[in-house]
């Protein structure tokens, strides 16, 4: 099947088929959760000028996925999550701190 990309601002998404999350363990007491790769990317590019973070990561690719990385990061002691300030962002947030 091919794939479909999609390329997104606040109009609209980007987005390849089929969607899932995609995990980089580093063996790492804490996790970061990001809602989009783009995100995720953003994140790396600016970390590089930083100190570097021991920390594992996931990439939702959507917040409908949220369920599905939740094993991945209950595995963890400590979990961010870097999520959009939109309005399902903020829901997921409050769902993920009443956990």
């Amino acid at each position: 099947m091919p794939e479909v990309l999609n390329y997104a601002n606040q109009y609209s998404k980007l987005s390849s088929t089929p969607k899932d999350i995609k995990t980089f363990d580093l063996v790492a007491k804490e996790a970061i959760v990001f809602e989009g790769f783009f995100n995720f990317l953003s994140f790396v590019s600016i970390q590089k000028n930083l100190a570097p973070i021991h920390a594992n990561y996931v990439v939702l690719n959507s917040l409908s996925l949220f369920e599905k990385a939740r094993g991945f990061m209950e595995k963890h002691d400590h979990i961010k999550l870097y999520l959009d300030h939109d309005k399902t962002g903020q829901k997921f947030t409050q769902y993920a701190l009443s956990l």
